[in-house]
């Protein structure tokens, strides 16, 4: 992955139904050269030659530069992940990071036990929430499980609204409200303040969750403890491979 897509900019690709763009990574050489800033002096401006068929990419100033200043580009609103990905680096403070997690009920089960309570709706949500979940495209064929918590959302809208829903058994309380209350964390207390405060408790537990999961390093020194010194040796090869992967 790294490989592919190193110092790639991500351009506008094919345009979707819905009128936003795929990302089109592309290798811009000198124009590479530009280091990142959120808060940039040029950009890069992507332009359709007159035949239509070709595209101009070039890099303009957004404002006076002085002699000798460097040029900063906006490499994207990406989280950390994808910047060490794609540029070998991170942003410390990153107001875009975020974690990702796949829509799971047994996760959101494994939460609301940490958080000291729990809900049978999370593996087995009642027709009325389903169907909500449905909305959200969070259940059903070729439903999008991938929700993100942290970045400018700080939780996505779309599981911020299944947890308010299936945090509640008052369904008259739910259909009052529209999809777009029901996902805005600026929305007070939709459907009341025990909800939100069971809300906000799931959420930091949530979060805390993949902290308490096994990983590979952690499997390796539990093999270490009853392996031979060759085996020992083999171990931290490969734990070394699997750690670099991860490093810039």
């Amino acid at each position: 992955m790294s490989a592919v897509s190193s110092r790639a900019f991500r351009l506008y690709g094919s345009r979707r139904p819905d009128g936003t763009h795929v990302d089109a990574p592309m290798l811009l050489p000198l124009i590479d050269m530009c280091n990142h800033s959120f808060m940039p002096n040029a950009e890069i401006v992507q332009e359709k030659e007159a035949n239509n068929e070709s595209m101009l990419v070039k890099v303009i100033s957004g404002k006076q530069i002085k002699q000798d200043d460097p040029l900063e580009l906006n490499y994207g609103c990406l989280n950390n992940d994808l910047f060490l990905l794609d540029y070998g680096f991170v942003i410390p403070s990153n107001p875009y990071d975020c974690i990702e997690l796949k829509y799971d009920p047994a996760l959101l089960d494994a939460a609301s036990m940490a958080a000291g309570f729990s809900s049978p709706n999370f593996s087995s949500p009642s027709p009325w929430q389903q169907r909500i979940l449905l909305q959200l495209n969070l259940d059903g064929e070729n439903s999008d499980l991938k929700v993100r918590i942290g970045g400018s959302e700080l939780v996505e809208g779309r599981l911020l609204a299944a947890l308010r829903v299936l945090l509640s058994n008052d369904r008259e309380a739910v259909e009052k409200q529209d999809l777009a209350t029901l996902k805005s964390i600026n929305s007070e207390a939709p459907l009341g303040t025990s909800n939100e405060a069971l809300l906000s408790h799931h959420d930091c537990s949530l979060c805390d969750c993949p902290r308490t999961f096994p990983y590979k390093i952690m499997e390796d020194e539990s093999i270490l403890k009853k392996v031979s010194t060759t085996t020992d040796l083999a171990v931290h090869t490969e734990s070394r491979r699997s750690l670099s992967l991860l490093m810039p």
